[in-house]
């Protein structure tokens, strides 16, 4: 399924790109379910993959979650599709954090908060244990900003976002900034 992603052309992502939702979105605040075992490996899972790899790339991000995209009434998932710089794009299915160490601070963005970002404080290494796309257990070792991004992805899966823990004041100047980029761009709210 990863090198089916790095082979994904241009028309291909346009034609599977979803809209993402934006916050204050319900979904974004919903935890995501487990992907059940008689999924793995299906046309239905790969189509959910390919779909959310295609909105990531398309809006430029490096990370996303399932509940990051418009998927009508179906239940948003745990999967996490990653591809940061210099590496190739890959999916991670039920992730677990193991264990983390180490602290990592960077200017953090999501595109569920078009224009808004913050400084954030997260580990500097992260062991991670997750499924790939045939159900196959990963146990992977991840550090910097990919440790960041994964993070930050698995947030949204527990339902939560990179303001969760923010003082309320904070959390409206978020909320204003986005429905401003929302009107701006003439968006649906």
């Amino acid at each position: 399924m990863d090198r089916e992603l790095a082979k994904m052309s241009a028309e291909e992502l346009t034609a599977l790109r979803a809209p993402v939702n934006i916050y204050p979105h319900e979904r974004l605040t919903t935890p995501t379910s487990l992907v059940p075992d008689e999924l793995f490996g299906t046309k239905v899972l790969s189509t959910t993959i390919l779909q959310l790899y295609a909105t990531m790339r398309m809006n430029n991000g490096v990370g996303m979650a399932h509940n990051q995209i418009n998927v009508g009434d179906h239940p948003s998932l745990q999967i996490i599709t990653i591809q940061v710089p210099e590496k190739s794009p890959w999916v991670l299915i039920n992730p677990v954090l193991i264990t983390e160490s180490g602290e990592f601070e960077f200017e953090e963005g999501c595109l569920s908060f078009p224009t808004f970002f913050i400084k954030k404080t997260r580990a500097e290494e992260v062991r991670i244990a997750y499924r790939d796309f045939d159900g196959n257990h990963i146990d992977g070792t991840f550090t910097g900003f990919t440790a960041t991004v994964l993070q930050h992805e698995m947030e949204h899966l527990r339902g939560e976002t990179f303001i969760t823990g923010l003082s309320p004041l904070k959390q409206q100047r978020a909320r204003k900034k986005v429905m401003s980029w929302v009107r701006k761009n003439k968006l649906p709210k």
